[in-house]
């Protein structure tokens, strides 16, 4: 690659982040804890509908799981509860059961379900696989705000890790202490949602500053840093995100689930086949096609005849 097309990426991606700084200030003066969809289109985003549950997928970046490769879930077991004791869920205030919820609950029934265990895990395993999960990025996202206690924007991050060695997809949990709807989203889901995109651009043009000695097999740059996201609001329910920035900030959502039932099991298997996605679409730098004027186009309209 050319050192002029080197220049043109790094300059391509520090416009984005000064772009996703723009937006995230907006953000940060709104005075509500949401922003109704409709509204959005104004303030630079794209969205659409991500339809989990449909055989033909229309998520541009992230594959679940299949079923096929899914164990039984602990869900199906006769005494099984989202929760270790009943009174957790009495006792527990809404944002810190959403809390539980995200850094516990849910990485325990993935845990069970990974190893096909019939059996409560003890908190020692779940910690032991956070850390393995978080190992790969926990240096690279250190500076990057994983939570907020002040304020209309409560909410605090469980997980960040890139899903694949190599893949700038990032996968991030994360519970927000508001009320949403299937057609608001929460300024803390944004907020995250622009601070760790901004974060992995900054890594891709760090690589290509800094990267002196190139190996012989070229180290491509990624572009688009895509992001998804699994969030809780309001107490127990939960939904899907998943966003990029390419020329515009473009999310899926998926509809809200509601955890707040003792017929969770459905959703409870879906969410755990989204802990497990598979990286997809290209988010490498696409050089731009060359601008022909009036006379090339004559020139060879010419040379065809």
């Amino acid at each position: 690659m050319q050192p002029q097309t080197n220049t043109k990426i790094v300059a391509a991606l520090e416009q984005w982040r000064l772009e996703l700084k723009f937006i995230h200030t907006c953000l940060n003066v709104h005075d509500k804890a949401t922003i109704m969809v409709k509204d959005l289109n104004s303030m630079g985003f794209q969205v659409s509908t991500l339809e989990l549950e449909t055989e033909n997928l229309n998520s541009t970046f992230f594959v679940p799981l299949p079923k096929s490769r899914l164990s039984p879930s602990p869900c199906a077991l006769p005494d099984h509860t989202l929760f270790p004791t009943p009174k957790d869920k009495k006792t527990k205030k809404a944002f810190e059961l959403g809390k539980h919820f995200t850094g516990t609950v849910l990485l325990i029934h993935f845990l069970m379900t990974l190893l096909g265990l019939k059996t409560s895990v003890p908190i020692t395993q779940v910690e032991a696989l956070c850390q393995l999960r978080r190992s790969n990025s926990d240096e690279l996202y250190k500076d990057v705000k994983w939570e907020s206690t002040k304020g209309t924007f409560k909410y605090k991050v469980s997980e960040a890790f890139t899903i694949c060695k190599g893949k700038p997809h990032l996968l991030i949990t994360m519970a927000s202490d508001c009320k949403a709807t299937d057609k608001t989203l929460a300024v803390s889901e944004l907020i995250t949602l622009i601070t760790f995109m901004r974060k992995n651009m900054a890594i891709e043009i760090h690589k290509k500053k800094h990267l002196k000695k190139r190996p012989r097999k070229h180290v491509y740059t990624n572009m688009i840093c895509p992001i998804l996201l699994i969030s809780i609001v309001n107490t127990l329910q939960v939904r899907i995100i998943q966003a990029h920035y390419e020329n515009g900030f473009k999310i899926q959502v998926s509809k809200l689930y509601d955890f707040n039932t003792i017929f969770h099991k459905e959703p409870m298997d879906l969410f755990i086949r989204w802990m497990i996605p598979r990286a997809r679409g290209n988010t490498k730098w696409t050089p731009p096609l060359p601008v022909l004027d009036e006379l090339s186009e004559e020139m060879e309209i010419e040379d065809s005849t």
